[in-house]
């Protein structure tokens, strides 16, 4: 299989985030990613 790698551009895109901090030990992922799902009407022209 020969694949020739190739660069494009492409638009811009704005990323989200909540900043908390944790330990491997104290992980909260879950209620960081339920919060996000809880306000999911906030974001506008999501890409998924």
């Amino acid at each position: 299989m020969n694949v020739t790698p190739r660069i494009i551009r492409l638009e811009p895109k704005s990323l989200i985030g909540i900043s908390q901090g944790m330990s491997l030990v104290n992980t909260i992922t879950f209620e960081l990613w339920k919060g996000y799902r809880e306000r999911g009407n906030e974001i506008t022209n999501t890409v998924f």
